[in-house]
């Protein structure tokens, strides 16, 4: 689950991981949109997959967003990610009742003082029919004033009514507070809550477990059918009255348990009234994990009363405000996001571009074919007009046709003109084809037969008007006057050469 640090998280920056029990792992994180820190707790083992899982937990998360007590750690959103599901809730600066705990064991009122804030959360949770079903030490946490808050209400009901104490792996620390009758997989009620108080606070004042064996298994078995150790044989300076409480909260039958938690937490608090802090024991006949956990106060040179002992444990946590170090870590955070991202991107950013590097090329290869062939048709056209114009211009010459000298003279300078590969084809029509033969048609049959070379004119082309030369005069012939030149590139003029050469006189 550290893959999720510096990733998002539906709407939330994952800053780091402050916490991992059984059943979740709780990061810290920030809300954009509120500009404010978060704690987010992400279900482990949640099988997504399954629909029914789904189901429970969008309820329970539901029913767990409705509770709103001062003691209890507000839900602010919830959701899923792929395949994890998620509890957006209130960022506090404050330890868990464990973090006291390796501190030492609590002195009697200290735990009274705990127990009645959870107390006061679980009656409210009661009586709106919420069971929390996992009372235990890291689910209670302490703020720096020694106030607690209750946190991570149904969320054992998410996962399995009833866990898995068989699968490697499973959580020791929830068969270590379970209710017989969630052993047995019988009927829970809010009496359930109440046993799982009782065995926290055996721990709280002795520093131990009521139960405890090698396995979850064995360890819920013995919650099922082994008799309470009393509370005084740990430290014999608990007081009688405390041990009594510890023994009725923690009764086999749920019947014979207190009727509430504030029941419970007020017969503490009178059981406690005149306790004094626990006192130092010897080695003998307690378990070697026992001594380990029971630090005598007298050796540390002071006592530790829960506000100070609170305040040392929250100021060991982050703030709860946005600081400018968290603003510093989400900007590398980003950064590092829009590297990686960019790292991604590129490979296919690279054959993107060669994709449409190719298609330019070929998109430009296609439209200079289309240009070669279009003009390479205009060629053939201009070619064939001075093919017949050049034909025209010597069948004149040969008629004596005024004029035709100086049109074969002026052709003679277009194809000059073409012989440059620099240049393009400027076809000048003398005169139309059209009237250049019926000029030579006219030379040929003289006057009386200008009519019938018209009708053989006008047959070739009925779009033209046969033009008759004027009678010829004494002065010398004047060149035809030329009409506007048409012009036509050729692309290729020494290819068209070699043609016309057989034409020229």
């Amino acid at each position: 689950m550290s893959a999720l640090i510096g990733h998002k998280l539906g709407p939330y920056h994952i800053l780091e991981m402050i916490g991992r029990g059984g059943m979740a792992a709780i990061y810290k994180a920030y809300q954009p949109s509120t500009d404010r820190l978060v704690a987010v707790k992400v279900l482990l083992d949640s099988r997504t997959d399954d629909p029914q899982v789904v189901r429970r937990f969008e309820h329970e998360a539901h029913v767990i967003a409705g509770l709103e007590h001062r003691n209890i750690v507000p839900v602010y959103d919830f959701g899923r990610e792929g395949e994890l599901l998620y509890l957006a809730m209130r960022y506090m600066r404050a330890g868990t009742v464990s973090d006291l705990l390796r501190r030492g064991p609590l002195t009697p009122a200290d735990a009274a003082c705990i127990l009645n804030d959870v107390a006061a959360a679980l009656d409210y949770a009661h009586q709106r029919d919420v069971i929390h079903r996992d009372i235990k030490p890291n689910n209670i946490l302490v703020d720096a004033q020694g106030h607690s808050h209750l946190t991570d209400f149904g969320l054992a009901k998410v996962l399995n009514d009833s866990l898995d104490l068989t699968r490697s792996g499973a959580s020791i620390g929830t068969p270590a507070y379970m209710a017989p009758e969630q052993v047995a997989d019988e009927p829970i009620s809010a009496r359930t809550d109440i046993y799982a108080l009782g065995v926290m606070l055996y721990e709280m004042i002795t520093g131990v477990l009521p139960f405890s064996a090698e396995s979850p298994m064995a360890t819920a078995i013995m919650h099922l059918q082994h008799t309470l150790r009393p509370a005084r044989e740990i430290n014999p300076m608990i007081p009688i009255e405390v041990d009594a409480v510890i023994r009725r909260a923690m009764e086999k039958r749920p019947e014979k348990r207190f009727p509430t938690a504030g029941a419970m937490a007020q017969a503490l608090a009178q059981a406690a009234g005149g306790a004094s802090h626990p006192t130092a024991i010897t080695g003998e006949g307690v378990h070697r994990s026992e001594l380990a956990t029971l630090v005598p106060f007298s050796m540390e040179g002071r006592t530790l009363y829960l506000t100070e002992l609170a305040r040392e444990v929250a100021e060991t946590k982050g703030p709860e405000e946005v600081t400018p170090e968290v603003r510093r870590a989400l900007q590398r955070q980003q950064q590092e996001g829009r590297r990686k991202r960019l790292l991604a991107f590129a490979p296919w950013a690279a054959v993107g571009l060669l994709v449409v590097t190719l298609t330019a090329t070929l998109a430009a290869f296609v439209r200079g074919s289309a240009d070669s062939r279009a003009s390479a048709a205009a060629t053939a056209t201009a070619i064939q007009a001075l093919i017949l114009q050049l034909s025209d211009a010597q069948t004149a010459m040969a008629g004596n046709v005024p004029g035709a000298q100086g049109t074969l003279a002026h052709l003679q300078t277009q194809i000059a003109s073409v012989s440059s590969p620099q240049a393009g084809v400027s076809v000048t029509p003398i005169t139309s084809a059209v009237n250049m033969r019926t000029s030579i048609a006219t030379a040929q049959a003289g006057p009386t037969q200008t009519s019938i070379a018209t009708v053989s004119t006008a047959r070739t082309s009925t779009s033209q008007t046969a033009t008759i030369p004027p009678a010829p005069t004494s002065q010398p012939p004047e060149p035809a006057t030329l009409p506007p030149v048409v012009n036509t590139l050729i692309t290729d003029p020494p290819g068209i050469i070699p043609t016309l050469g057989g034409l020229l006189p």
